[in-house]
């Protein structure tokens, strides 16, 4: 079910290849691909292996940024969005490590949740800076 690419992300094509990869380099053991029984293993292993590494992370992210960037006027979501704009202008690694996990060049979970975690905490302090805290509730 949660098996979703946004165009926004540009990451089908990179699933799609990376697919390509692995049953390029497992169908190599098969040497009779009539063996039913040989492919349904290769599918199993495909399913999970794809699940626990490129798969989550690139759907995960396509879908955050998607309704980050599909939001209306929820005051929140803007300042998230605005935060996520002003954290890829900073360049270097807040640039480079979202596009490393779209490019699945580095499908790390850990990696999502550490830029996912900066991209939040830059916006609180975009939006604190922007208005003190104190000056919110007078």
């Amino acid at each position: 079910p949660f098996n979703m690419r946004h165009p926004l992300t540009g990451a089908g094509m990179s699933v799609a290849l990376h697919d390509v990869e692995y049953w390029k380099s497992a169908l190599r053991g098969v040497p009779d691909l009539h063996d039913t029984a040989a492919i349904a293993r290769l599918q199993r292993s495909f399913h999970w292996q794809r699940k626990l590494s490129h798969s989550i992370v690139t759907n995960t992210l396509a879908q955050a940024l998607y309704a980050l960037f599909a939001a209306g006027d929820n005051r929140n979501l803007k300042s998230l969005r605005r935060g996520c704009f002003e954290y890829f202008r900073l360049g270097g690694e807040c640039t480079n490590g979202p596009v490393n996990l779209l490019s699945i060049l580095r499908p790390n979970p850990w990696l999502l949740v550490y830029h996912y975690v900066r991209v939040c905490l830059f916006s609180i302090y975009l939006d604190t800076v922007e208005l003190p805290l104190w000056k919110r509730f007078q």
